[in-house]
């Protein structure tokens, strides 16, 4: 089974250990209302915040997991990356402006691409980006077994 790592704050790890992830925890998102994982640690080159990486495991058949985006009007293959889920989000949920970005997790970008994933059945979307593999989990349920990484 996939370690997968979710970056935060100190303050933030200990009551995500205790209590489970929740969304009003992730406050600037992209890619709908969900937690952001990696196989990898992320922002480790910010040296003016003090990050806590958190290990947990997911439990998801694969078919629930969007990995493989259908080609668009701007991709003719399909793809795995996250330019591949913007432009097929952008040419299938017609989001509010022309282009995905980064806004608070209850925008109704973020609550509108987490709503048309999960009604098509997908709990999550994998891709790769900036040659790392990152998972965006709707379905907080699936999310299992958090404990802090110690270095």
């Amino acid at each position: 089974m996939t370690v997968w790592l979710h970056c935060t704050s100190s303050e933030n790890a200990d009551a995500i250990v205790k209590n489970g992830f929740s969304i009003l925890k992730n406050t600037q998102c992209r890619f709908g209302r969900g937690i952001y994982l990696s196989t990898e640690r992320w922002y480790e080159d910010d040296q003016d915040y003090e990050w806590a990486v958190l290990e947990c495991t997911v439990a998801l058949p694969r078919d629930t997991i969007m990995e493989v985006f259908p080609p668009s009007d701007s991709f003719p293959d399909e793809g795995y990356t996250e330019r591949h889920f913007s432009r097929w989000l952008n040419e299938n949920k017609k989001v509010p402006s022309n282009y995905i970005k980064l806004e608070s997790a209850n925008s109704s970008q973020n609550i509108g691409i987490t709503n048309f994933m999960l009604e098509r059945g997908y709990k999550a979307a994998k891709f790769m980006e900036h040659g790392k593999e990152v998972l965006v989990v709707y379905d907080l349920s699936v999310i299992t077994g958090i404990k802090l990484r110690v270095p």
